[in-house]
């Protein structure tokens, strides 16, 4: 793997704008994430994750400011050799993934970064994503299809296809989404061996939810409204006055044995 540069991500984002719609999606946002660091992206619905998210994969453009990714800057490098040394596993490219797909196939296409399988995957390709699968606890999803894996086997398959080559950055957008407790305890559990690996990639892991934050995370950015509520070490975001700026009501949030728990203390009917 190439080393990774000091600092894996720098956006200056001044402002988003989509098409006919105004105020700005996004603005006002300076992010920097150092190599070896692990960072929570967290905001309500509609707070602008989505966006940020694609931002940093460079599959949109800041309206106003820069975006710097593993050393180059969007707009004057190849988006197209940069995207290999990035991983992405969220919602949107799982709902892609053919039903009959086989999890070694679906692992060992992200060695071309694409979807579907176009033939047997190279005898390499296979070899690598053994082993990728392997990283993840997901041997046994070799030869099963993808529309009878459980929500936690999917997520396996879709993280060892993103570390087909090594990424230097992964994203992990809701990769908690759809599990039960005890299938999340076990999924977060390969999450922090992953992560504490010797060829661990730098992580940004999104979610609504503070009970799914592992213990390793070491940074936080909380999004509100488009706009940054906080952002820098986890232990000194988040605290009850900002996750209830960043939820829009009171809330209380305690940690326990490295792990958060929320409590709303009062709601927001017109949220409902």
């Amino acid at each position: 793997m190439t080393d990774a540069p000091k600092n894996i991500l720098q956006l200056d984002l001044q402002s988003y704008y989509r098409v006919g719609v105004n105020p700005p999606i996004l603005q006002d946002i300076q992010w920097t994430i150092g190599s070896g660091e692990h960072w929570l992206l967290m905001g309500s619905n509609g707070a602008g994750k989505s966006s940020l998210l694609e931002i940093l994969a460079g599959d949109i453009w800041p309206s106003r400011g820069s975006v710097r990714v593993l050393g180059h800057l969007y707009g004057e490098c190849d988006k197209r050799v940069l995207k290999r040394r990035m991983g992405v596993v969220s919602p949107a490219i799982s709902a892609s993934i053919p039903g009959h797909e086989l999890g070694m196939d679906i692992a060992s296409s992200g060695a071309e970064a694409r979807l579907g399988s176009f033939g047997p995957p190279k005898t390499a390709d296979r070899a690598r994503g053994c082993a990728a699968l392997a990283r993840v606890n997901a041997e046994h999803c070799s030869e099963k299809r993808f529309q009878i894996m459980s929500q936690g086997e999917r997520q396996r398959v879709m993280i060892a296809r993103a570390l087909m080559h090594e990424p230097a950055l992964l994203i992990l957008d809701e990769p908690c989404v759809g599990l039960d407790p005890v299938a999340r305890e076990s999924f977060l559990n390969d999450l922090r061996q992953l992560a504490s690996g010797p060829q661990a990639p730098t992580q940004v892991y999104v979610t609504h939810h503070p009970e799914e934050i592992p213990e390793y995370i070491t940074h936080a950015l909380l999004l509100g409204r488009g706009k940054q509520i906080a952002q820098g070490p986890i232990e000194q975001v988040l605290n009850s006055e900002q996750m209830s700026a960043t939820f829009g009501a009171g809330c209380e949030i305690e940690r326990l044995q490295g792990r958060y728990r929320l409590r709303v203390l009062e709601s927001d009917p017109s949220r409902q």
